[in-house]
């Protein structure tokens, strides 16, 4: 069980001095203070076009502090904020001496997997000089904007850009020090044009200015092709229809029907059907899906919340189940290494086994190979999505669905839904697509929410077992 000792710290003690005391209470070794003196600063711009003019519906620009520290073993996790002063030396020392002193194989210094693409488009990031500044916000915003109004002049559009930066630092008993700055940026789209809607999210980390990239152009261009279909108002959806599933659907599916199963918290709690399928194959063996902070996406991170520093985790390799993710605490029980996937939102929450980038590698499959003779339904971007991880059921709603009939598009379904078991969706996938799409969203896990990254390519899946309903009518 997860002992927890609440205390407080006053927020006047430089972090370099807060080393200097740790290198004195001869912690346990791989035992790390997490200092954080956080500023969480947060610009939110709205814009819309209405098809002929922008405009800011609203600006906002908030600032939340929080100072606030865990003391981390592989057994013990305590945790302290700045409710009121106490003198941090005696804190500190009273913490450490009801540590228990059990240690874990855990190396800080291991190399991340290094499993980022060539395709993702990564640009140029400076993470240690950055101050946010509004105008970087409202000119990521007025780009998307004149992006989509190039390709859609008779909708209407809203972006919605929000901009978080942590600054956090890190002491270890080891007696080394360190400190990050953690700039990301994240968009919502909303496309809506004679009822049809389309939401669409954008998520990098550094500066903005790179933004909209080739990726976003491409989407654009893909989605230009579908918008002008007519609406399919009396379409019904059998259980055994093809699906084809966009890069942003197709990586909600495994985020929720792999990603989530495979957090060790859940396999020790039971509430995981992957508990104790480690080596067994659990997908088609087209399936390959890495979790990996090193890649500079929405989640990019240089280390984790307890200091281990990002790598890379292999969770499925070609259909086998290969690795759990795992923060300190799970890993010393389960006799395994931190995959580095401790994290928490701010200094007022507790942490968890979070997903960071999640990355779908890419087949040879062609967009024509994938959508050749196809007669069934392209699912476009996901709108919500849960996951019953102790049966493996997943649920999950989508922004649009294109119907084809022989390989052509014959009209738009508003808001499709699938339900079915996990395994049987991963085992109907019958061809992948040869380019990843990255994009990105937040992840919600006991009421804490994270930025996640969403890189994948198209999936199709033929023939299925899932319920399916579409927004007009049910199957």
């Amino acid at each position: 069980m997860t002992l927890r000792w609440f205390s407080v710290i006053s927020n006047d003690v430089p972090p370099e001095e807060l080393a200097q005391i740790i290198n004195k209470l001869a912690l346990p070794k791989h035992t790390f203070l997490d200092i954080r003196v956080e500023h969480d600063l947060k610009i939110e711009y709205k814009l819309k076009y209405d098809g002929k003019q922008s405009r800011l519906l609203s600006e906002f620009l908030g600032q939340e502090s929080a100072v606030a520290s865990r003391l981390i073993t592989p057994t013990t996790r305590y945790f302290y904020s700045n409710s009121f002063p106490r003198n941090v030396e005696s804190v500190l020392a009273q913490m450490a001496s009801n540590a228990k002193r059990k240690t874990q194989s855990v190396d800080p210094d291991s190399p991340p997997l290094g499993i980022a693409p060539d395709k993702i488009i990564q640009g140029i990031y400076d993470f240690y000089n950055y101050e946010p500044d509004p105008s970087d916000v409202k000119l990521a915003g007025t780009k998307i904007l004149a992006s989509l109004r190039t390709r859609f002049p008779h909708a209407s559009s809203t972006v919605e850009i929000s901009f978080l930066n942590r600054d956090i630092s890190y002491a270890s008993s080891e007696g080394t020090f360190f400190a990050k700055i953690e700039p990301i940026w994240m968009s919502t789209f909303k496309l809506e044009f004679e009822n049809r809607v389309v939401i669409h999210r954008i998520g990098w980390s550094g500066r903005p200015q790179e933004f909209p990239d080739e990726s976003f152009e491409a989407y654009l261009t893909w989605l230009e092709d579908y918008l002008s279909l007519p609406i399919l108002r009396d379409r019904r959806l059998a259980p055994t229809t093809p699906l084809l599933f966009s890069p942003d659907a197709a990586w909600t599916v495994v985020h929720e029907g792999l990603g989530h199963p495979s957090e060790a918290d859940l396999i020790l709690s039971g509430k995981s059907y992957l508990a104790g399928a480690l080596g067994q194959r659990i997908t088609s063996p087209l399936i390959t899906v890495v979790d990996d902070p090193a890649i500079q996406s929405a989640s990019y991170y240089l280390v984790d919340d307890e200091g281990v520093k990002s790598r890379g985790s292999l969770i499925v390799d070609d259909g086998i189940f290969t690795q759990y993710l795992n923060e300190r605490e799970t890993a010393y029980e389960l006799g395994m290494i931190s995959s580095g996937n401790a994290r928490a939102p701010s200094a007022k929450h507790d942490l968890y086994v979070r997903q960071s980038n999640l990355y779908i590698e890419p087949r040879d499959a062609s967009y024509e190979e994938l959508t050749e003779n196809f007669s069934g339904l392209l699912i476009g971007d996901s709108t919500s999505s849960v996951t019953d991880a102790i049966n493996g059921i997943i649920q999950a709603v989508f922004s649009f669905g294109i119907a084809f009939e022989g390989g052509e598009p014959m009209g738009w379904i508003k808001s499709p839904f699938i339900q079915g078991r996990v395994r049987d969706l991963f085992e109907s996938v019958s061809l992948i697509g040869s380019c990843v799409e990255p994009a990105a969203g937040y992840c919600y896990k006991n009421g804490a929410q994270v930025p996640v990254g969403s890189i994948s390519p198209f999936m199709r899946l033929e023939p299925t077992s899932l319920f399916l309903r579409s927004g007009n009518n049910v199957a």
